[in-house]
């Protein structure tokens, strides 16, 4: 620049052409003075700023796995912005939501008592005279009717039928009521979730009330050696917690008022923990075998990826008994941080109580039928099992973790220790036909992966500075300008990650992480070039810029 540019000046103002004229020497001798006597503070200050460079961009790091090609405003930026206003679309549709039925059967509230199929028991309501008690935690009035079986004359069974949310979950208030209304016969007690909705009209204001139903069972003790397999029932509803009642027909009896306790009842799933919009999203698998090694090159088959886990048995009812446990145990761990779960044991166990009437475990000889059945009923179930010859072979539950799916690779690796743990306990523990159950997530792969970058990239960076000193020794043959060239290249690195970080306010992903490899070659070029000037033999016979004989200036003004 000096010899195109101020050749005329330096020419002007020294009247010779030469580049080291007086007026470069006026302008470069105060300054490189200055340097060659402040050398060590100056190196000092830039040792600090390199410190504070790494101090403040550790703080403010944070990983992508998307490529951030989206200027801020970008409507793709925008729309992930908007989409996190609203709720998560698992919990507003559950798994159990499908399409309507375009024509569903209305019974009367006569029908209670007969098993008709009807998808809605309907009404006629009315305002009860003595309303029940509001605001009282301890004591819920239920107004029970009760239907003469004069059909029979030794009713062995009792079935009462509740109707309100005050009993909806409150097992110990059924049971107060149900000995109040068949005292101390009850042997055996079956609660069960009734399939049909319960529709109440308030005649006076044409109101429509969906109120809980639920079915109780009672086993007559004093009958109960009389029990046939077309047993004779009583039959009563209860209206609790509520200030409606149905008109009943003539055949039904109102009995005084009942006072139970209205304590929480049992709640399967704890609560308090948080589920975020972006949840991750982790699979619990039963009954496949998938290795861990797969070979590219060999241009494997998905299907070959994976196959059925041999000694499974989900006909056994240990492994029945099993998997229904995992489905309680994960809720009441709150290490595990499960926050929402699609458990098909569980609603497996449900069906066979609430709609079959029978007992859980299921028996191996009529286990893939009630599968079946099942899955023909509740037809979402399908898709959590793997099927073969109409039996089922493998299949999976699936959770919602009360983490984020972008959560930092510390915390996500973190959780996944805890449930490798558990996972190894249950394998550990099972029967040998339960065995062999695994976790998968994409958090673990992402955190993984992401964890493999940045340390891959920090060794990357280790052995291209380490291979960069070596070679400027062999250039150079000088161990002091081979550290400062580095000491140079990590600084310019340093500087890239804090502007990035720290003012920009950028996150770090695949590309950022490729950028900064390239980019230290780069800043690497640079400070070799003058390096090797610097060191060369032709700098000790070059003229100084600032007249000095001694060998620094020279090769200073020579680089």
């Amino acid at each position: 620049l000096d010899d195109l540019y101020c050749s005329r000046c330096c020419r002007r103002c020294t009247g010779t052409r030469s580049a080291y004229g007086g007026f470069k020497v006026r302008m470069c001798s105060p300054f490189v003075f200055l340097l060659q006597k402040m050398r060590f503070p100056c190196i000092l200050l830039c040792l600090v700023v390199l410190a504070a460079f790494i101090g403040f961009s550790i703080p403010g790091f944070r990983s992508t796995r998307e490529f951030e090609l989206f200027p801020e405003l970008h409507n793709m930026n925008r729309g992930r912005k908007v989409s996190t206003l609203f709720e998560n679309m698992k919990l507003v549709f559950k798994p159990e939501f499908v399409q309507p039925s375009q024509a569903i059967g209305v019974c009367k509230v006569a029908a209670l008592g007969n098993n008709t199929g009807c998808e809605v028991v309907w009404c006629e309501a009315h305002e009860l005279l003595a309303r029940p008690s509001e605001g009282n935690s301890s004591q819920t009035s239920c107004s029970c009717f009760f239907s003469d079986p004069t059909r029979c004359s030794s009713p062995t069974l009792a079935n009462i039928h509740f109707i309100g949310s005050a009993t909806h979950q409150n097992h110990s208030g059924m049971h107060a009521v149900i000995a109040s209304l068949v005292g101390e016969v009850a042997t055996d007690v079956f609660i069960r979730k009734h399939p049909s909705a319960f529709v109440m009209q308030n005649w006076n204001t044409g109101e429509l009330r969906d109120e809980p139903l639920s079915q109780v069972e009672v086993l007559l003790a004093s009958h109960s050696s009389t029990f046939s397999a077309s047993p004779c029932a009583e039959e009563y509803a209860c209206f609790c917690g509520t200030d409606l009642a149905c008109k009943m027909p003539e055949t039904w009896s109102h009995l005084p008022a009942v006072n139970f306790s209205s304590a929480a009842g049992r709640r399967l799933r704890p609560t308090g923990r948080e589920h975020p919009h972006d949840a991750a999203k982790l699979r619990l698998v039963f009954g496949l075998h998938a290795p861990r090694g797969y070979d590219f090159l060999a241009g494997d088959e998905t299907q070959a990826s994976w196959n059925f886990r041999q000694g499974f048995e989900l006909r056994n009812p240990w492994t029945q008994r099993l998997l229904y446990k995992v489905c309680e145990e994960i809720y009441q761990d709150a290490k595990l941080q499960a926050a929402y779960s699609w458990c098909w044991m569980r609603h497996l166990h449900d069906f066979v109580l609430q709609r079959r009437g029978e007992r859980f475990p299921i028996l191996p000889a009529s286990f893939d039928t009630v599968a079946m059945e099942f899955m023909s009923a509740e037809k979402h179930w399908g898709a959590y099992v793997w099927m073969e010859n109409s039996a089922v072979k493998a299949l999976f539950f699936s959770y919602d973790l009360s983490i984020s799916a972008d959560a930092p690779p510390a915390t996500a690796l973190d959780l996944k220790t805890k449930w490798d743990e558990y996972v190894d306990n249950f394998n550990s523990g099972a029967v040998k036909e339960a065995r062999g159950a695994f976790h998968v997530s994409r958090l673990w792969a992402n955190s993984e992966s992401e964890r493999v970058l940045l340390e891959s990239v920090a060794q990357t960076v280790a052995v291209l500075l380490s291979l960069a000193f070596l070679c400027m020794i062999i250039a150079t043959g000088s161990l002091i300008v081979s550290a400062y060239i580095v000491l140079a290249t990590v600084f310019v690195l340093a500087g890239l990650v804090f502007f990035n970080v720290v003012i920009m306010g950028w996150a770090f992903g695949l590309v950022e992480v490729v950028a900064i490899i390239y980019f230290a070659g780069y800043a690497l070029t640079y400070s070799l070039h003058i390096a090797h000037k610097y060191t060369s033999r032709e700098a000790l016979g070059a003229s100084s810029a600032v007249g000095n004989t001694k060998p620094r200036f020279q090769r200073t003004s020579f680089a």
